[in-house]
């Protein structure tokens, strides 16, 4: 889902308008700049298969995974962290 902010309703159509995401072999939302009040954020939630090797990143959001039988390798850049019945973990959250 993708969120946008701005002055007026026209401009968070047109930032909306220019976020774009990419699913050529890693998913990943792209989008114009931020700044003076404007923004924009994208949420993914994906569903995948229980027995899955999962490498996840994310920055200024959290990462909540659950159910995952696979090795499980995150980065969480100002974001926080939510594990539940998993087997293999390895993870870092930090501030910047």
């Amino acid at each position: 889902m993708v969120h946008a902010w701005g002055r007026d309703d026209a401009e968070v159509q047109r930032i909306a308008s220019e976020v774009v995401i990419r699913t050529d072999g890693v998913l990943r939302a792209e989008g114009p700049d931020r700044g003076g009040g404007t923004g924009w954020s994208v949420s993914f939630d994906l569903v995948v298969p229980s027995a899955i090797d999962l490498l996840l990143k994310t920055r200024n959001g959290g990462i909540a995974v659950a159910d995952v039988r696979g090795n499980l390798v995150f980065e969480a850049q100002n974001g926080g962290i939510s594990v539940a019945f998993l087997v293999a973990v390895q993870g870092r959250s930090r501030r910047r």
